[in-house]
């Protein structure tokens, strides 16, 4: 898949600087609209940042917070499930197989799934 297939890429790439992998992201809201007669969306909002090489205490800086909307349209199919109070992301894998995308939301801790779809949208992203 080509990150030119999502539509506004380039707010995440702009922010970034490159496409993140959402590594240790976190999911802070998911819904699900039926959307009649048309076919189903699903939203997610994550909040996105870059780890720095500078160590802050025993941690390392968090740098270019943000908050990322996206919308999956045309959802084909999807599970989901331990949505809980602290959705941290392994990382998000985008990809294309019989003209529709797959993404997996791998987990930490929280929520895990997946869902194929026909097409992606940015549709803001928040600086934080």
């Amino acid at each position: 898949m080509k990150i030119s297939e999502i539509k506004n890429s380039k707010l995440l790439l702009d922010h970034f600087g490159y496409w993140t992998n959402f590594h240790d992201s976190e999911i802070i809201e998911m819904s699900f609209h039926r959307n009649y007669p048309d076919e189903p969306i699903i939203k997610v909002k994550i909040y996105a940042f870059e780890m720095s090489d500078k160590v802050v205490g025993k941690y390392y800086k968090l740098i270019k917070h943000c908050i990322i909307d996206f919308e999956f349209s045309g959802v084909q199919e999807n599970s989901f499930e331990g949505f809980n109070f602290q959705n941290a992301m392994d990382g998000l894998v985008i990809g294309k197989a019989e003209g529709l995308f797959k993404v997996e939301f791998g987990d930490v801790h929280g929520v895990d799934g997946y869902l194929n779809w026909k097409n992606i949208e940015i549709e803001n992203l928040k600086f934080g």
